[in-house]
């Protein structure tokens, strides 16, 4: 993994490198780029500001790079993108915390587990991270009857052959 620093300009950019995966993308984020997780993500309660980060050289793939801990990030995809039957069904609690009261204002991806061989790559549709997209505000919440690891490539055979995951 390389090692990105976190810099800070004249003008308050954070600049950031896009992920591991490629240390050649950059991108500047300024304070309103940037996601807060009141709670953080599990495991990591300390990292609470994230960005967002996709471009066309990782497509469909995106990389939810911490502000706040320097080599903390999390390759992320659209679980929609796999599924058309996915669903998310958020408690009151977790709307109250996103303060989401439009679902079109949701935004909703779920982390990729990367592995050495593409073939291997797996998504966690159990526990999505919803992105409430006017104030910012993001949180992984806990789903029921969906796979932590749901292999990625068989998503995409089975909405190609037209089933369902």
């Amino acid at each position: 993994m390389n090692k990105k620093k976190k810099s800070k300009s004249k003008s308050n950019n954070i600049i950031l490198g896009l992920t591991p995966y490629d240390g050649d993308i950059t991108q500047s984020l300024s304070q309103e780029d940037i996601l807060t997780f009141p709670d953080g993500v599990p495991a990591f309660e300390n990292a609470k500001n994230f960005s967002l980060i996709s471009s066309d050289d990782i497509k469909p793939f995106m990389y939810l790079k911490s502000t706040d801990i320097e080599d903390l990030g999390f390759v992320c995809i659209d679980p929609f993108l796999l599924s058309k039957d996915y669903l998310v069904k958020i408690s009151a609690a977790d709307l109250a915390v996103l303060g989401l009261k439009d679902p079109k204002h949701a935004l909703v991806f779920c982390f990729v587990t990367v592995k050495p061989d593409p073939k291997d790559n797996s998504v966690n549709l159990l526990a999505p991270v919803i992105i409430n997209i006017k104030n910012q505000i993001g949180k992984q919440v806990i789903l029921e009857n969906y796979p932590v690891k749901y292999n990625i490539w068989d998503g995409i055979d089975k909405l190609a052959g037209g089933q369902e995951c």
